[in-house]
């Protein structure tokens, strides 16, 4: 399981997760690290910079990632949805790279269902926390007004 929060405050944002990972075998068998990296720091072209917290599937939170880092490397932070838009484009991009290697549309769903995640994004613009949350399933990012924002995914397995 994990857990994921972002408090907006008045003079800041404080965005916390747990490291602990876990994948579960066929067998029932489990393996875990208590190490993993969920919260990662942006940086856009301009100095700015934005956090990502990820829940779910690392395989493709791993590349969407990466793919927001890609786009953000050419981003400036010119208004209260420039973090918003350099994920989107990142979603997109990536939809399309996993799109191209799926054999069929179900193919591509199912992918996107077998790993699982969402990401929340949380930065500042002119004094204003701003949070946002997305998952790759959709091609829309939901900014989150409220002050407490937490992000939960489990993974369970039963044996009858």
């Amino acid at each position: 399981m994990t857990v994921a929060i972002a408090l907006k405050c008045k003079d800041g944002l404080v965005v916390a997760c747990d490291s602990r990972t876990t994948k579960l075998y066929p067998t029932t068998s489990r393996a875990g690290s208590d190490t993993a990296r969920k919260l990662h720091l942006v940086k856009l072209q301009d100095g700015n910079s934005f956090v990502i917290a990820e829940a779910g599937s690392t395989i493709l939170a791993s590349r969407l990632i990466q793919a927001v880092l890609t786009k953000a490397s050419s981003a400036t932070l010119t208004d209260r949805d420039s973090v918003r838009t350099v994920a989107e484009n990142a979603i997109a991009a990536l939809r399309q790279e996993i799109r191209t290697q799926c054999v069929s549309d179900e193919d591509f769903d199912k992918y996107l269902k077998d790993y699982d995640c969402t990401l929340m994004l949380a930065h500042y613009f002119n004094a204003e926390p701003f949070v946002f949350t997305f998952n790759p399933h959709s091609k829309l990012i939901f900014e989150v007004p409220d002050h407490i924002v937490s992000l939960a995914m489990a993974e369970f397995s039963h044996t009858f």
